[in-house]
């Protein structure tokens, strides 16, 4: 019998699925050493054989010791197309399956060799674990499906018209759902049939809004899909991640509903896994768990600082997760540790070596005076704007009168030329004016700006404060873990002074120089590493 892996069942078509939050030993580490390339879009675990599976732009790389070491398997040949997507189908051969802008390619034996096997663009796979060889592409002209491993393709989306499919997967039941970037279809019928769930596009709408409409215009009437997952052990509830958050539904997509964005700020979910009680998602600012009772997200932080992160997977047989983003490969090992029954908060001798740095008060106020996004700015932008009215628009003109000017001569008996009519010279003429809208008094139509300056300042501001507030206390945790747990070797110890150093550089970028200032100043910090 065939069994299909990969992204759907692992990641749920490209989110993991995860059913325990690290422990508080879990650390993110660095495991893309022997990648050429310094971000990464894509990563696969296949828990049954070990291997790991990591894709940049163009090059698709393989590790089988864990992501100690990688071996480059596959490249585009043109760097006009890019690696969209991976899948692993696995029976009596394991197959690779990579997704690009030049269509489907496939690799029986481990990235040796490779047959382009369809010919179009692929945006994203899926395969249906009931259903022995059965493979998926989402292309721009629709849904193709494949009876024979990549052999022979079969268009099941001629319902739908000419729309662009980003994402598919396919729950344990067997249904299928698909998504644009901007609505989303299931069928229950292996594609027969497709039924519109929802719609984020209005009539008037377009699906992909052209260019020379602004960013403020669509960015209401349009959010797009980014990807969809179906919870494992629930399969009626389906998920998608969009760039306004997160949207549900419990009974197959009848009903949908958007999840609380409590603690998620303006972060886009990218990826998301659901299992049971636990939701976790991937953003540009890091991962995220949806905690049910508090209706909240929090960040799932440990070990490394890493953002913009793109993709996930979960080896479960060894409880690690996977995070391809844009400093790279990293990977956290959910390692269960002993609970700790002492006292709460930092114990007093540490709290004492970090007295003389600044708080994070301190270098939060810095990042937003060295950004000049103060609240104070807005402020001072409204008194001036309603002050507007009270000054005057000044309009001046000067100019010349050349018609003939005629004037009589007279009063003079003494010299020739009196009492007659003479023609004159040129005149110059100006004038002064001033004029007030007495409009502007009641509204000024300047305060429109205003107000979306305003809130694009807050968003600027809060995805600042976030950087700074992330930067500042994973700074202070391997600090912490330096003086708990001392390095056991001249490597270790000098990778994790670098990893200080380089966090000291980010809040540097974003305080103006500010946190260095007080840390290079001995009276003020004696206790340095």
């Amino acid at each position: 019998m065939v069994k299909a892996r990969g992204l759907l069942l692992m990641i749920a078509a490209g989110f993991f699925i995860f059913t325990a939050p690290g422990a508080a030993s879990a650390e993110w580490s660095f495991s893309g050493e022997g990648i050429n390339e310094p971000h990464a879009n894509l990563v696969l675990s296949d828990s049954f054989s070990g291997t790991i599976y990591a894709a940049t732009d163009y090059f698709l790389y393989m590790s089988e010791d864990a992501g100690k070491s990688w071996r480059h398997i596959f490249s585009m040949a043109s760097k006009e197309s890019n690696i969209n997507f991976i899948n692993i189908v696995s029976g009596n051969q394991l197959s690779i399956l990579v997704a690009t802008d030049d269509g489907l390619y496939i690799s029986s034996d481990r990235g040796e060799h490779w047959r382009k096997a369809f010919q179009k663009g692929v945006n994203c796979i899926a395969s249906d674990i009931n259903n022995t060889a059965s493979v998926y592409v989402a292309t721009d002209e629709g849904i193709y499906v494949s009876q024979d491993m990549a052999k022979t393709w079969q268009l099941v989306s001629a319902g739908l018209g000419s729309v662009p499919i980003k994402y598919i997967i396919i729950d344990k039941a067997g249904k299928i759902y698909i998504s644009s970037e901007g609505r989303i279809f299931k069928s229950e019928d292996n594609g027969k049939i497709w039924k519109e769930i929802y719609s984020f596009v209005k009539k008037d709408v377009l699906e992909t809004p052209p260019e020379e409409i602004a960013p403020e215009e669509t960015e209401q009437a349009f959010t797009k899909i980014n990807s969809l997952a179906a919870n494992a052990l629930a399969p009626d509830e389906i998920y998608a991640a969009v760039s306004k958050g997160v949207l549900f539904s419990k009974d197959s997509g009848q009903t949908w509903a958007f999840m609380p964005t409590v603690g998620l700020g303006n972060s886009e979910a990218r990826h998301i896994a659901a299992a049971k009680e636990k939701i976790y998602i991937a953003t540009r600012s890091g991962v995220f768990e949806y905690n049910n009772l508090d209706a909240k997200w929090s960040p799932i932080y440990g070990g490394a600082y890493f953002r913009d992160v793109k993709f996930l997977s979960v080896d479960e047989q060894n409880s690690t997760i996977w995070a391809a983003s844009g400093n790279g490969i990293f990977k956290m090992e959910n390692t269960p540790a002993a609970g700790f029954n002492g006292q709460t908060g930092l114990p007093q001798r540490f709290l004492e070596k970090f007295n003389n740095e600044p708080s994070i008060g301190d270098v939060q106020r810095a990042a937003i005076r060295y950004a000049e996004v103060h609240p104070e700015k807005i402020e001072r932008w409204r008194r001036l704007a309603a002050k507007k009215g009270l000054l005057p628009k000044i309009s001046t003109n000067v100019g010349n009168n050349v018609s003939d000017l005629w004037h009589w001569e007279a009063g003079s008996t003494t010299k020739a030329g009196d009492d007659v009519l003479l023609k004159g010279n040129e005149a110059m003429e100006w004038n002064v004016g001033a004029s007030w809208d007495l409009s502007e008094f009641i509204w000024n139509p300047d305060q429109t700006n205003i107000d979306v300056r305003s809130r694009l300042m807050v968003e600027l501001r809060d995805d600042i404060l976030d950087d700074v507030t992330r930067l500042y206390f994973e700074r202070r945790r391997l600090q912490v873990d330096m003086l708990l747990s001392p390095p056991r070797s001249e490597k270790e110890h000098c990778d994790k002074l670098l990893r200080i150093e380089e966090i000291t550089a980010n809040m540097d970028a974003l305080t103006g120089g500010y946190f260095s200032a007080k840390l290079n100043n001995p009276s003020e910090n004696p206790h340095r590493y």
